[in-house]
C-alpha cells in the first residue's frame, strides 16, 4: 500500500513561507540595487561623454573661427602682374598682404593645432594640410617685397577660398551631426595626416604651387 505522508506541521509551514518571502525581498533588493547601479553608471558615462563632446565642439568652433579669419579680404590698388582671372575690383587675402599679419594668423592657427586631440579625423587631416600649405606659403612670403606680397595675395585667393570652405564645412558637419548624437570621433592611435604623396599632389594643384613654386627648374622643395 502507498503510505500517505504526514501532514506538515503548521509552524514549519509558517517558517518556510516566511523564509521564502524574505528570500524574495532580498532578491528583489539585490536586483533593484543592480539596476540602480547600472543606471547611475550609464548616466555617469553619458555625462563624461557630454564633457568630451563639449571639448570637441569648442575645438571645431576654433577651426571655424580660423577659417573665417583666412577669408578676410583687402581691396588693392595698382597691383602688378595680376592673373587673368583676377576679380575687379581687385581683392586679395588680407593676411597675405603682410608677413606680420600672416604670422599673427599662424599663431592663431597654432592654437587650433594645440587642440588636435579633440578634432574629428577628417578635420584634423585638413588642419594638417592647411598647416603644410601655410609653411610653404610663409617661406615664399619672406622673400617678397610689399608689392609682390599684394600680387601673391590675389593669386592665392582661390586657394584660401577652397581650403577655408573645406575646414568650415567639415567642422560644421561634425557639430551638426556627430556632436548632436554624442558620437565620438577620436582615437589616440589614428594617423593625423594624409599620406605624403596625397599631400604633395594636393599642394601642387594649388594656385600657390602652379604660379610660383612649380616654376623652378628643378622639382619644387615641398615642405610637408
Amino acid at each position: 500500500m502507498i503510505e500517505i505522508p504526514p501532514t506538515i506541521d503548521q509552524g514549519v509551514a509558517t517558517l518556510i513561507a516566511a523564509g521564502l518571502a524574505l528570500a524574495g525581498v532580498i532578491i528583489g533588493l539585490i536586483v533593484s540595487q543592480v539596476i540602480e547601479f547600472l543606471r547611475i553608471s550609464r548616466e555617469a558615462k553619458i555625462r563624461q561623454k557630454e564633457k568630451i563632446v563639449d571639448r570637441m565642439i569648442a575645438a571645431h568652433e576654433a577651426v571655424i573661427e580660423a577659417a573665417d579669419f583666412m577669408m578676410t579680404t583687402a581691396l588693392l590698388d595698382n597691383v602688378e602682374n595680376l592673373p587673368e582671372d583676377a576679380d575687379n575690383p581687385v581683392r586679395g587675402v588680407g593676411i597675405v598682404t603682410s608677413v606680420q599679419l600672416y604670422e599673427a594668423w599662424m599663431l592663431q592657427f597654432k592654437r587650433v593645432h594645440s587642440q588636435q586631440m579633440w578634432l574629428s579625423s577628417k578635420v584634423l587631416k585638413e588642419v594638417y594640410f592647411t598647416q603644410d600649405y601655410s609653411v610653404n606659403l610663409y617661406g615664399l612670403m619672406k622673400t617678397m617685397s610689399e608689392s609682390e606680397l599684394e600680387t601673391l595675395s590675389v593669386v592665392v585667393m582661390k586657394d584660401f577660398i577652397k581650403q577655408s570652405g573645406i575646414l568650415r564645412e567639415e567642422s560644421v558637419a561634425f557639430i551638426t551631426k556627430k556632436a548632436i548624437n554624442l558620437e565620438l570621433d577620436i582615437n589616440p592611435k589614428r594617423w593625423h595626416k594624409y599620406k605624403k604623396e596625397v599631400t604633395i599632389k594636393r599642394l601642387q594643384e594649388t594656385r600657390l604651387f602652379k604660379t610660383y613654386l612649380n616654376n623652378s627648374d628643378s622639382q619644387p622643395d615641398v615642405k610637408v
